[in-house]
């Protein structure tokens, strides 16, 4: 989409807002939101346009915020002991598909013809199996947790 014009409907802006802002890794300063439009949108009505943003989100588990670094999404803090529950399995899942990539890596290399690299596909996957079960034991408990509906 080079050179995109302005949109002319604040409603329109709004959304181009909320997807870049849905999809950042990081919190966006107001400077980086002006590129999205080329600068053709002042910064006040930038900001009246976050602030809207903000509303429309009000009384939902994901709120906008204004933060020193810039405007981000974020989960309400009133949802985070619901979400600290998954920290275990998706911490155990990350770590696996870490480890995958490895092997992936490790194998691709071995039959490249690095005879050091066999040693990293041996040991990756030794590895394998207690990985597994460190998935299945998080993914156990998060199933577990008593779902937050429930009082």
């Amino acid at each position: 989409m080079e050179n995109a014009a302005a949109p002319a409907v604040p409603e329109e802006a709004k959304r181009i807002l909320e997807a870049a802002l849905l999809a950042a890794q990081e919190p966006l300063p107001l400077s980086e939101l002006k590129r999205l439009f080329d600068n053709e949108i002042a910064a006040d009505t930038l900001k009246n346009l976050l602030e809207e943003l903000r509303a429309d989100w009000s009384g939902r588990a994901v709120e906008l915020v204004c933060l020193a670094s810039g405007w981000r999404f974020r989960t309400r803090l009133e949802f985070q002991p619901y979400l600290e529950r998954l920290s275990p399995a998706q911490d155990a899942l990350g770590a696996h598909i870490d480890l995958l990539v490895g092997l992936d890596i490790a194998r691709r290399a071995a039959e490249a013809g690095d005879a050091e690299a066999w040693f990293n596909v041996g040991w990756l996957t030794a590895q394998l199996h207690a990985s597994v079960r460190r998935c299945r034991r998080s993914l156990r408990r998060a199933a577990r947790a008593k779902p937050f509906w429930v009082t």
